[in-house]
């Protein structure tokens, strides 16, 4: 079909080429100020909705890293840089109470690295402690299988009142997720590597972040009953 013989016509299939032309970028910050979460791939796209169909989004871009391999917690920080999230510095109390319950050698400033002789049941308490830092908006939590521990039932049964996601080196799957058997409601998904977790959180906050006045914008439906006719 012959269209845009007018000069009108002309002028709006122009414009339709040059909007198809818009930088990606351009065409990114566009969507994201629509609410519209843009990934680059299919997979990418998963990783984020793994992560917000079983967290909350982020009320900012602070990460606290913990893991329990230098070189894992190395990768885990860069992926957060990379994706627009900071690696989140913790409070001297923190601080202070990681150094009180972790072997020599640890790093307790952000990221956290527990080190791999770290005993059972410490690193859930480490996850939990960080989570409660007031400078922590998500966790980020990488673990290795070693000889003597699998960290991944630890990490499952954290109870955190920020949002948090795993890395677990030696899995197979792409994403997965950990659900604790006593609780059906709540799951943390797990990646096969940092920079996928690191990408979905970083989805989640920009998420987070544009949901947020919008939400304050609208009364709840208590507050709305409450102002209706005859009140």
């Amino acid at each position: 079909m012959n269209v845009g013989r007018s000069a009108a016509g002309r002028r709006l299939a122009a414009a339709r080429a040059a909007a198809a032309e818009a930088p990606l970028l351009t065409r990114q910050a566009l969507l994201e100020q629509a609410g519209v979460i843009a990934t680059a791939h299919l997979g990418e796209l998963l990783d984020a909705v793994a992560l917000l169909a079983s967290q909350p989004a982020p009320l900012g871009p602070r990460v606290a890293v913990v893991s329990n391999t230098r070189g894992g917690g190395m990768l885990a920080a860069d992926a957060c840089g990379d994706t627009g999230l900071q690696v989140a510095s913790l409070a001297a109390d923190t601080q202070r109470a990681l150094r009180d319950m972790l072997p020599a050698g640890a790093a307790v400033a952000g990221p956290v690295n527990t080190t791999a002789e770290i005993a059972l049941g410490i690193f859930r308490r480490c996850l939990e402690l960080v989570g409660a830092d007031p400078g922590v908006d998500a966790v980020l939590a990488l673990t290795a299988t070693t000889a003597t521990s699998d960290l991944v039932p630890e990490v499952r049964d954290a109870r955190l009142r920020v949002p948090i996601a795993a890395a677990v080196m030696d899995q197979v799957e792409a994403v997965r997720l950990l659900q604790n058997p006593n609780e059906d409601d709540r799951a943390i998904p797990a990646y096969a590597y940092p920079e996928s977790a690191a990408r979905a959180l970083g989805h989640a906050a920009r998420y987070g972040t544009w949901q947020r006045p919008r939400r304050a914008a609208y009364p709840t439906s208590t507050a709305c009953t409450r102002t209706g006719p005859g009140n």
